[in-house]
C-alpha cells in the first residue's frame, strides 16, 4: 500500500479509483484526521472559528486606522508564521542573507531572541558570532541568534523583544 507524503492528512492512494482524480483538501483532511480519532478532538473546528474571527477583527483594525502600521525606514522581509520550531524559518533566514549579500545589498537579521533571557526595553547586536552592541551579560542566552550570527560572517543579527523598535535603532 502506497501512501501521500502526508501520512497524518491522507489516504492510502491505492484506496482512490483510478478514474477519479484526487484533489488535497487541507480542511477536509485534517478534520477527517482529528474527528475521525474519537470526540474529544472535535474541539479544534470551534477554536479554528474563533482564530478567524480574532484575526478578521484584527485586519479590521488595520484596515481602518484604529492599529497603527508602523514601518521601518527600508525594505523588510518577514519569514515566519505562528508554527513553532522545525518549520524550517532558520535555514530560509540564512539562504535569503546570502542571496541578498550576492546581490550586493547588506542585510541585517531582527530577532525576538525567544527565551533570550532579554528584558523589556533591552537588545544585543551580534556580530560573528560575538556581542558586538546592547547588553553584554552572561544571562543573556540569544543561541538561534548566536548560530546564525556565525553562520553569516559580517551580518548584525539584532535581538530584542520588540522588532519594530531595534529595527529603528539599527538602521
Amino acid at each position: 500500500v502506497q501512501t501521500c507524503a502526508l501520512p497524518l492528512f491522507c489516504r492510502a492512494w491505492s484506496s482512490f479509483p483510478q478514474r477519479t482524480a484526487y484533489r488535497f483538501n487541507f480542511t477536509t483532511e485534517i478534520s477527517r484526521f482529528f474527528i475521525g480519532r474519537g470526540a474529544g478532538m472535535t474541539w479544534f473546528v470551534p477554536l479554528e472559528w474563533l482564530y478567524r474571527s480574532v484575526i478578521l477583527l484584527r485586519n479590521c483594525l488595520y484596515d481602518f486606522h484604529i492599529f497603527k502600521i508602523r514601518r521601518l525606514p527600508g525594505k523588510v522581509i518577514s519569514i515566519g508564521n505562528i508554527a513553532v520550531g522545525g518549520t524550517g524559518k532558520s535555514p530560509l533566514v540564512k539562504e535569503v542573507v546570502k542571496q541578498l549579500q550576492g546581490q550586493g545589498f547588506h542585510p541585517a537579521i531582527l530577532t525576538r531572541g525567544y527565551k533570550s533571557g532579554l528584558r523589556p526595553g533591552e537588545w544585543q547586536i551580534l556580530l560573528n558570532g560575538s556581542v558586538a552592541g546592547g547588553v553584554d551579560r552572561a544571562s543573556v542566552r540569544a543561541d538561534e541568534a548566536r548560530m546564525q550570527s556565525l553562520a553569516l560572517p559580517g551580518v548584525h543579527v539584532v535581538v530584542g523583544a520588540d522588532r519594530y523598535e531595534i529595527g529603528r535603532a539599527h538602521v
